[in-house]
């Protein structure tokens, strides 16, 4: 019987970083590419055995499925290792005078003008050199400080200094396009922490079991400039609850340009291409369920939005984890001292199980 239909299989790569490069994160050929040399192999060894050519079938999954579907979520605070405002510093470098533990005559330690000379003349041209000052002086501020030459007020007003003038090294280093590992490191430490409204294990589970990048990013103030460097930390209670690497088109980064916090929310972010297998994979650790899910489609140049399903409710997650929902209820009302409110406690018990396990 001649071979009338042939399956492939998969193996077509998804371009996550956008490098077009043969890493982890990316493919360096196109789809037609692909294509071409699957057809050509197929067609060489039929001609080879003098067989009638096949029809071909793939089954490119993950080609066809990961770009319909992203996570939209919101960042609810921020953490930082390091104060994001500083006081006011003087204008000029003064010299530094190493050691000496005393004060000028208006009481003023020479270390803390000091770092404040070096956080205000640091530069493009002098980042490394001031940097490595300020470690020293910062160091003579801690001994200081640790033998009673300077008040808590005074270590903290060379404590917020040195912050700045880490911050304004690293934004330098980068500048020049190459950045040293002392400053990858410091970079790292100066990380901002969005803590963000979805569970990893639930949305991106993927990223957590075997190290996939996602493309992350926010999804508004587009037209103003990022200022942050950070992490996403997500609701659970769990350490590796986070996205701390982040996919860039030459390597991959420890760190997400965002922006600083403007009092106004939402912050929204987005996680792309998660329609290939998180779905599936994903678990209820912590008890964090489906979120909501919605269509997006275009109707003539017009987007079209319908709610395809409402997320899983408390209820839902608890039921699913062997405890009887009356049971409960029944247990919650024993318990209720019988009073004026006793209805609208029952009634808020009610409204909290059929609520989303996520923030509102």
């Amino acid at each position: 019987m001649p071979l009338r239909t042939l399956n492939v299989g998969g193996g077509l790569g998804i371009d996550y970083d956008g490098s077009r490069t043969p890493s982890d994160s990316s493919v360096n050929y196109t789809e037609e590419e692909f294509a071409n040399n699957v057809i050509y192999t197929v067609q060489e060894v039929c001609r080879a055995e003098k067989v009638d050519l096949p029809d071909l079938v793939s089954e490119s999954g993950r080609m066809l499925a990961a770009h319909h579907s992203l996570l939209i979520t919101n960042c609810e605070s921020r953490e930082s290792d390091a104060p994001v405002d500083f006081l006011p510093r003087p204008a000029t470098h003064q010299p530094k005078r190493s050691g000496d533990a005393g004060s000028n005559q208006d009481g003023f330690p020479p270390q803390l003008a000091e770092m404040a000379g070096i956080a205000e003349e640091i530069s493009v041209k002098n980042f490394r050199e001031y940097y490595h000052d300020a470690v020293v002086t910062r160091g003579e501020v801690l001994t200081l400080f640790d033998l009673g030459y300077l008040s808590l007020e005074q270590k903290a007003t060379a404590e917020k200094h040195f912050y700045e003038i880490c911050r304004r090294a690293i934004a330098f280093a980068k500048q020049t396009h190459f950045v040293s590992d002392e400053f990858r490191v410091l970079e790292k430490t100066f990380r901002t922490k969005y803590v963000t409204n979805f569970s990893v294990f639930r949305s991106a589970p993927d990223f957590w079991a075997v190290g996939h990048l996602f493309p992350v990013l926010p999804i508004h103030r587009l037209m103003e400039p990022t200022s942050e460097q950070g992490i996403l930390v997500d609701l659970t209670c769990d350490s590796d609850g986070v996205i701390d690497t982040f996919v860039d088109a030459r390597e991959v980064k420890e760190v997400l340009e965002l922006h600083a916090e403007n009092g106004h929310s939402p912050y929204l972010l987005a996680i792309c291409l998660l329609g290939a297998y998180q779905e599936v994979l994903s678990n209820r650790h912590n008890l964090f369920g489906r979120p909501a899910q919605v269509a997006v489609s275009l109707v003539g140049e017009r987007p079209r939005v319908e709610v395809i399903a409402r997320g899983e409710t408390i209820g839902d997650l608890v039921k699913q984890v062997g405890y009887d929902e009356k049971e409960l209820r029944s247990g919650f009302d024993a318990r209720l001292p019988r009073g004026g409110d006793h209805t609208e406690r029952v009634s808020r018990y009610d409204d909290f199980w059929q609520g989303d396990p996520y923030l509102r």
